[in-house]
């Protein structure tokens, strides 16, 4: 999981990141008996990199291409608040 990291903090909501560790021992508990382990990596980005926040790989592979679903983009007042930019910053969203 891709995310802007600010001063050394993560700039992703806490219920968010906690679901998405909660999914990953969902996933692991189900597909651990097939020989299929998930783990979740967690890699921090900059400011230039917004665009890659909320991204999700699955074997490099982004989960929206495995689940057929489209990706939003979205402006996000609190990586504004976070970043300190006058315009508002678009972030990506499933």
């Amino acid at each position: 999981m891709k995310h802007l990291d600010v001063a050394g903090k993560p700039a992703i909501a806490v219920p968010i990141r906690r679901t998405v560790k909660k999914e990953v021992k969902r996933l692991n508990k189900e597909l651990l008996d097939r020989g299929i382990g998930v783990e979740l990596i967690e890699t921090k980005l900059d400011e230039k990199e917004i665009a890659q926040s909320n991204l999700i790989l699955f074997d490099g592979t982004p989960i929206e291409k495995l689940l057929g679903i489209e990706i939003k983009e979205n402006y996000c007042r609190i990586l504004l608040f976070l970043i300190g930019r006058g315009n508002l910053l678009q972030n990506r969203s499933l």
